[in-house]
């Protein structure tokens, strides 16, 4: 299991836990929570969008194939998975 958090206690002053974007695969599950509701976006690594969803506060799961690195983006981050 894959998990990154963003946000939260990152040296940065002004940035509050309540807004940390967490991010986590296992398998070809992808699991991200986020403070407010958006969109969350996964892309290959030549850049093509291969899933998305209109993302709630709170935690969001997708599925995509296994055996490939890709990009997440939520609440305007990005995280870089090895599924």
């Amino acid at each position: 299991m894959v998990e990154v958090t963003l946000g939260g206690t990152d040296g940065i002053d002004g940035v509050a836990a309540s807004q940390a974007v967490r991010v986590s695969a296992q398998g070809g599950t992808i699991t991200v929570e986020q403070p407010t509701a958006g969109r969350i976006a996964v892309y290959d690594l030549a850049g093509r969008q291969i899933a998305q969803v209109a993302g709630v506060a709170g935690a969001n799961t997708l599925s995509v194939a296994t055996g490939q690195v890709v990009v997440v983006r939520a609440a305007g981050r990005a995280v870089k998975l090895a599924l």
